[in-house]
């Protein structure tokens, strides 16, 4: 698995090591280091004090188990453009960006622009670290925040081909309609669906395909990886984030909106932006490309019904 860093002067090198070494425990990875200097700063004095960061952080990454190989290369001119070109040559398959906490009146509102630029104009998935205590007991927590409209479009594929850490626990977090105002219900006709409560037909469709779902996945992933699923009653990103954060998730993974003009009439009730700025957790954008994707995104869903076609005994 090839995976770029970018990274900032300055970078606290400790928080890279640690999450380097967590999420990706069990996997032996091809790292490539970046940084970029601005025109306005490409100087000797900061060239050197640069490719001093990257062969430092090099060498404390070289000693963590999952790294199989280590390069770093420096960039010059815009970032975002000098990132996605680097990212784009050495074919990445994983951009981590490690987003420092800032004492700025924007940077409390959210990512840096540089940030939220890259994660949205990128072509490949973008994991922004945000560096928190970790806590070495508990399993590494990911949270999938989707909606039923959602759910079909999801890029399951790339959510099972990128590597998460033995004892992980994968939960999607389905946000389904609130349920319906008691006074509202009981003085119309829609008093009967109301007390249907958590019987409706939306809630018993969205459990049985998060079922199918959950199974197929640990199938595919293997028993040491847990896939789970819990429902909330409020489709809102604020929903997702306040989850996150008092779940004390370690990543929160968000599907980035297709770009395709066949898909462009349909309005994504989440925010991915909106998550990126708000979660207190990592976040990891996985990049949508549809339609190329379309008709095999959720082929995991199948695949227990194909096992089942395979393994039933001929007439």
């Amino acid at each position: 698995m090839k995976v770029l860093l970018a990274i900032k002067p300055n970078a606290n090198h400790e928080n890279i090591r640690r999450y380097v070494a967590s999420r990706f425990a069990d996997l032996a990875i091809e790292l490539q280091i970046v940084s970029v200097l601005a025109a306005t700063q490409n100087t000797q004095l900061a060239q050197k004090a640069a490719i001093a960061q990257l062969r430092s952080l090099s060498n404390e990454l070289s000693q963590c188990a999952p790294i199989e190989q280590v390069r770093t290369q420096l960039l010059e001119g815009e970032p975002v453009e000098a990132i996605n070109t680097a990212a784009l040559r050495n074919r990445s398959d994983l951009v981590l960006i490690l987003e420092e906490q800032s004492t700025g009146f924007l940077s409390r509102l959210g990512s840096s622009s540089i940030t939220r630029r890259l994660c949205q104009q990128a072509s490949y998935s973008v994991e922004v670290i945000k560096p928190r205590a970790p806590d070495d007991n508990a399993p590494y927590r990911v949270l999938v925040p989707v909606t039923e409209h959602e759910l079909e479009l999801y890029p399951i594929n790339q959510l099972i081909d990128l590597h998460w850490p033995r004892g992980s626990c994968i939960r999607f977090l389905a946000l389904l309609p609130p349920a319906l105002d008691d006074a509202y219900a009981e003085a119309t006709p829609l008093a009967t669906l109301h007390q249907l409560d958590n019987s409706t037909v939306q809630t018993v469709r969205m459990q049985s395909r998060l079922g199918k779902l959950c199974e197929a996945m640990t199938r595919a992933l293997g028993h040491d990886i847990v896939v789970d699923y819990r429902l909330i009653y409020d489709c809102s990103t604020a929903a997702a984030v306040r989850e996150a954060n008092d779940s004390g998730a370690d990543l929160l993974v968000v599907s980035s909106q297709p770009t395709d003009s066949f898909f462009r009439g349909l309005k994504s009730v989440l925010s991915p932006a909106a998550m990126l700025m708000a979660a207190k957790c990592s976040v990891l954008m996985l990049t949508q490309s549809l339609p190329r994707n379309f008709g095999r995104a959720n082929r995991v869903i199948t695949m227990l019904g194909d096992a089942a076609q395979q393994n039933s005994p001929s007439q």
